[in-house]
Parts: C-alpha cells; sequence; structure tokens
C-alpha cells in the first residue's frame, strides 16, 4: 500500500459516520449534553483492514485512519502527496444526526473533527462498492459508504466536495482552533 498506487478514478470508502470520538469528549469537556447520547466510536479496525486486504488484495491501494484532522485532514494529504485532485460528495459521507447537532452547536466543521474506529481507504474503481460491503459486514462499519473518486494528476492538488445542493467547497487542511487536541 502506498501514495504511489492511487490512481485516476480510485475509489474513495468510508467506514462510518464522522466526527463521534471527538465530539463525545469535547462535549463531555463541556459539560453539554444531547436529548440522544452522543457515544465515542473509538474502536479496533485491524479487524476492517484485514478483511479489505484479504478481500480485495491488490485493488486496495492505501488505508488510514481519519484522526486528528479528521476526515478532512486524511484527505488533504492524500490528495498532497499522492499528487492528485479527489472529489468528494457530500450526501455520500455517512453523519451521525447527534454528533451533526454537536459539531454545529460548537461551531465545528464535522470534516475536521477527530475520529478513533474509522477506516478511510482507497480502492480500485471496480471494487468500491465491494470494498463497502465487506466494511459494512463488521458492526463497527455498518454504514460504511462510497464517498468520492480520485481525479487527475495536478502540481497543486485539491479536495473538492459537492455540496448537498449542488455546489463545490474546497476542503482544507484544519488548522489552529479548528485542529483541538482532544486526547
Amino acid at each position: 500500500l502506498g501514495f504511489d498506487r492511487i490512481t485516476t478514478g480510485d475509489g474513495i470508502v468510508l467506514s462510518g459516520p464522522l466526527g463521534q470520538h471527538g465530539l463525545a469528549i469535547m462535549s463531555r469537556r463541556e459539560g453539554l449534553t444531547f436529548a440522544t447520547e452522543l457515544a465515542s466510536d473509538c474502536a479496533a479496525i485491524d479487524g476492517l483492514t484485514a478483511s479489505l486486504i484479504n478481500g480485495l488484495g491488490d485493488q486496495v491501494r492505501f488505508m488510514r485512519d481519519p484522526t486528528r484532522g479528521g476526515l478532512a485532514a486524511a484527505l488533504v494529504e492524500i490528495s498532497s502527496a499522492a499528487g492528485r485532485c479527489i472529489e468528494i460528495e457530500e450526501p455520500a459521507i455517512p453523519v451521525d444526526a447527534t454528533a451533526h447537532a454537536a459539531a454545529e452547536l460548537l461551531g465545528l466543521d464535522l470534516l475536521t473533527v477527530a475520529n478513533e474506529g474509522k477506516l478511510l481507504a482507497v480502492v480500485s474503481s471496480e471494487a468500491s462498492q465491494q470494498a463497502a460491503a465487506i466494511l459494512r459486514d463488521h458492526d463497527i462499519a455498518a454504514r460504511a459508504a462510497v464517498i468520492g473518486t480520485v481525479g487527475q494528476t495536478q502540481d497543486d492538488p485539491l479536495v473538492e466536495m459537492v455540496t448537498t445542493v449542488g455546489g463545490r467547497r474546497v476542503v482544507q487542511m484544519p488548522y489552529g482552533e479548528e485542529l483541538p487536541r482532544i486526547c
């Protein structure tokens, strides 16, 4: 696995909803409570990685966990290191309603909130849907989804998100207050 294996058309697969761990920690620190429980998604992901490698072999290009800096940081790092643009689809990204509400309440971008127990994988375009299905066989990845694709090589690659309303938003590396230390 490596950045050098990532090619145009590869799929971006996320194992489940964003931000639950980071928001659970931050809300408890601030003494915030919600009508429904906001629980950490902390879990070992070795079973997820093994299932993908065993099920897809060399169709898996790259994997990592979107911890500090969240999905945004992970995607920007992948895009930069691979020298390729990435496009993600906002409606495809799994989101927990309570985590979404907590992020809005705290003024945080859910894409930048830390995750534990989540896996981000780049796989061949032909294997994208199969990768999501393999992950969904695990309880901790029941909401796995294909969230985007890898684009062309660029000197200054971007990560862009096609929003729910059809607009485009550049996803940037979080910094400063947007990159809180939670542990």
